[in-house]
């Protein structure tokens, strides 16, 4: 009787009650399972499918770029022949210089032992070495000087369906160029051509125009870099000479506009969440799979399994990266601040959410890059300006107030201290404007690095006249320097391959 609905005596009297089979008890058990665990679901996915449209909409209101089309839009359309980027795009061959392949040169080698100190010449056989080195890409460094005189550069951006498998190819060469052009800066400098190597500096500061503005993290990132060599290369010029002012002026024309251009984290973030939108759409398609990229394809492919699931990470990540977007635009203390918080919770999102965790980007580490980046810029242009007061007065002001008194807006403020101005010591060598650097706290200017670690303040140092290129390193140079340099001069006159006859 199993099967058939049964009545027993009710527990009062007077009637009876229906007696389920346990077949319709095991059913209505699942139905009440299915209902408990089934409804709180599809209310998290239609909430969440909500909130997906809601942040699309947002970006849209914003005219925030949504597709690569919207990227491309982004970028100032350059004429090919006015375009220095398309300069540069035939010489990548050459530019793919390995650092292996000059070990112990300064600059465009790996050893930081050879690096002459602020304000030394770097000895004749070291100098030698530099100059060999440089006649092998002696065509390259004239066509770069070519391109570089067209001032603007954007070098396209074949972008993948999926995001994520976007090539950048022309970073690495791009600062391959920057440290060719470095180390021809101090090469002039050192051989007592002030203006050729300031020459050099400003064509360093060209390389970075190229990508300064791309709209992705990678772009971002090569910007910060050759920013950061050519203040480097900047500072080392005028720590061994006294080039003409003429050559001050164009540079700091040339640089003071990037001071602050909050704008460029916030264009990066906006090329990220396309890229990444574009990530979730080859997930639903089914054109990601494993081992498509680390565990992304894994991941990507149960997520895909799930499409609740996967509505419910978009949703996320498009939350997660509309609040770095806000981030970016704030003040720059605020800015990192906000955007290690946004890091954080990103880092302690449950498994439900992992592949928003994945697509994520971290953008901490390279916005504190930036910043430093920016006050070290802030510090080279007022650096530039108190030179040229030393010049006029035959003196280093006694503060910044004597430079900037009559245009504030001049005056170089600290993105590390609350944006207050930038600290200016004056010593028996020279001065320093200076920045606290990340650890927010004044060390003094100190501003070169000590005992092999990272210099506690950023900002540009300025060396007395009567020191500059005083003195003469006496390091020796490696023999294996010129095995590699004449290893690369007999690799340059081997003959090209001849192509087999058909």
């Amino acid at each position: 009787m199993d099967d058939e609905e049964r009545y027993e005596p009710g527990r009062q009297g007077g009637g009876r009650r229906l007696r389920w089979s346990w077949r319709r008890r095991l059913f209505m058990g699942v139905a009440v399972m299915v209902v408990a665990l089934g409804l709180p679901a599809w209310v998290l996915h239609s909430a969440a499918q909500v909130r997906h449209q809601s942040e699309i909409d947002l970006i849209r209101e914003a005219g925030e770029p949504l597709t690569f089309e919207d990227l491309n839009a982004l970028r100032e359309p350059i004429p090919d022949d006015q375009n220095m980027a398309l300069r540069i795009v035939p010489l990548f061959d050459s530019l793919q210089m390995e650092e292996s392949a000059a070990p112990a040169l300064p600059i465009v080698g790996k050893s930081r032992k050879t690096q002459a100190a602020l304000g030394q010449r770097h000895n004749a056989e070291m100098l030698d070495a530099m100059k060999a080195f440089l006649a092998l890409h002696q065509d390259t460094l004239a066509q770069l000087h070519a391109a570089a005189r067209l001032e603007r550069g954007v070098f396209p951006i074949d972008w993948a369906a999926d995001g994520i498998s976007t090539t950048y190819a022309h970073h690495a060469p791009l600062r391959g160029a920057a440290k060719l052009l470095a180390l021809e800066a101090r090469v002039c400098a050192d051989r007592g051509d002030l203006n050729g190597a300031m020459e050099s500096c400003l064509a360093v500061f060209r390389m970075a125009a190229c990508v300064r503005e791309e709209p992705n993290l990678f772009g971002f990132l090569s910007g910060i870099a050759i920013d950061s060599l050519g203040i480097d290369a900047l500072q080392g010029v005028l720590a061994v000479g006294e080039p003409d002012t003429v050559w001050i002026d164009r540079i700091q024309a040339e640089v003071e506009p990037w001071r602050d251009q909050h704008g460029l984290v916030q264009r990066a973030l906006f090329g990220e969440r396309v890229m990444g939108l574009a990530c979730f759409s080859s997930v639903r398609a089914g054109a990601i799979q494993p081992g498509h990229s680390s565990e992304l394809g894994e991941v990507a492919q149960v997520t895909r399994n799930v499409p609740k699931l996967l509505d419910l990470n978009e949703q996320k990540y498009l939350r997660l990266m509309r609040l770095q977007c806000e981030a970016a635009a704030m003040p720059f203390k605020d800015c990192v601040q906000r955007l290690r918080s946004l890091e954080e919770e990103s880092s302690e999102l449950s498994l439900l959410y992992v592949l928003a965790s994945i697509l994520d980007t971290q953008v901490v580490r390279a916005t504190e890059l930036f910043v430093k980046t920016r006050a070290q810029i802030r510090a080279a242009v007022a650096g530039l300006e108190v030179e040229k007061f030393r010049r006029a007065h035959g003196r280093w002001p006694a503060t910044l107030e004597e430079v900037f008194g009559d245009d504030p807006a001049g005056m170089p403020l600290d993105p590390f201290n609350d944006d207050a101005p930038m600290r200016y010591v004056v010593d028996e060598a020279g001065c320093t404007i200076y920045s606290f650097s990340e650890d927010e706290k004044d060390d003094g200017g100190v501003t070169e690095p000590v005992d092999g670690k990272r210099a506690p303040d950023v900002g540009f140092r300025l060396l007395s006249p009567h020191l500059r290129g005083a003195t003469v390193t006496t390091q020796p140079v490696d023999k294996e320097v010129w095995e590699a340099i004449e290893a690369l001069r007999a690799a340059a006159t081997q003959p090209a391959a001849t192509a087999p006859v058909r």
